[in-house]
């Protein structure tokens, strides 16, 4: 199997058809900031053990010659979710967390690519970084997402009692769609967890 190259490694997975009357695939995008291609197992010589990621690409379709169009994270995000070149909607740079400017964001004349899943019958999800804007009309939940558990800036400390060191974007609560939650474990472990159980509720219908 060819080996994907990628600036921002993103790995697409359509290996988890469904054996119930609905036979759509199941999707599953998994973007990773800063990850080099050289950072993952299947991808060859590395020191780093990555087995899980190493079966999805196994079962996967892997992008050999994918890059991304920005090399800022929010604005090859937004690349990412529309399918288009960020430059044509005028994102191309990170956008600060601001939730009461309506202009902060991902542009709504833009459409995201799990709107049009969930116009087709999809039950949608995203976890962890969001970074495309803090107002509520820019939120996961008001671009075509069903369901959202992570953080609306662009990172967030790792550590529960990190989050009150101080009152920068990186303390900013967690959120499960649009109310404030709290974690108790380490971040990535709590965001790993919820999407697994995300999966494991949502077997019967196309994902």
């Amino acid at each position: 199997m060819k080996i994907s190259k990628l600036l921002v490694y993103l790995l697409f997975i359509g290996a988890f058809s469904s054996v119930f009357a609905d036979e759509r695939p199941n999707i599953i995008v998994i973007l990773a900031d800063d990850l080099g291609y050289n950072d993952v197992g299947f991808t060859g010589e590395t020191p780093i053990q990555t087995p899980n990621i190493d079966e999805l690409a196994a079962g996967g379709v892997i992008f050999k010659n994918g890059y991304v169009t920005h090399p800022y994270c929010g604005p090859s995000r937004a690349g990412l979710l529309t399918g288009r070149y960020q430059a044509r909607f005028g994102m191309e740079n990170n956008v600060t967390y601001t939730p009461y400017d309506p202009n902060m964001g991902l542009p709504l004349s833009e459409k995201t690519f799990a709107k049009r899943l969930q116009d087709v019958g999809y039950t949608t999800a995203v976890f962890g970084k969001w970074h495309l804007g803090g107002a509520e009309h820019f939120q996961p939940n008001s671009r075509g997402f069903d369901y959202f558990y992570g953080f609306l800036d662009g990172g967030h400390h790792y550590y529960p009692e990190q989050t009150t060191i101080n009152s920068d974007g990186y303390a900013l609560p967690i959120m499960r769609n649009k109310e404030v939650v709290s974690f108790d474990e380490y971040l990535t472990t709590a965001l790993s967890r919820d999407a697994a159980k995300f999966v494991a509720d949502n077997t019967d219908a196309p994902f």
